[in-house]
């Protein structure tokens, strides 16, 4: 029921943190003395949250398999313009195309 807790949590943790430094910037330009509270704050809120998403994942194997395909399809190396064919519509008529 919880496999996925920890990568959410992290995850969430993320996003959190994203908001503690935007609010951090936010009072650093407006000079108020709570700014570093939010810095602080979204420091270790966003290293926590890195740190429980990538281990999360490390351990999904099927996380592994899945960045492996994507690894597949994104590769460069793969892609190469003669293999690809264009389709040619046998049945259809020019005439039907003029006018």
């Amino acid at each position: 029921m919880f496999k996925r807790t920890k990568f959410f949590i992290g995850v969430s943790l993320l996003a959190q943190s994203i908001s503690f430094f935007v609010v951090f910037i936010v009072l650093a330009v407006k000079k108020k003395s709570l700014w570093k509270t939010f810095f602080a704050a979204g420091l270790i809120g966003g290293t926590v949250g890195a740190v429980l998403t990538v281990s999360s994942l490390m351990k999904d194997r099927k996380f592994r398999r899945v960045l492996e395909a994507v690894d597949d399809l994104c590769a460069p190396d793969a892609y190469e313009p003669s293999e690809v064919e264009i389709p040619v519509d046998d049945t259809a008529d020019e005439t039907e195309f003029e006018g």
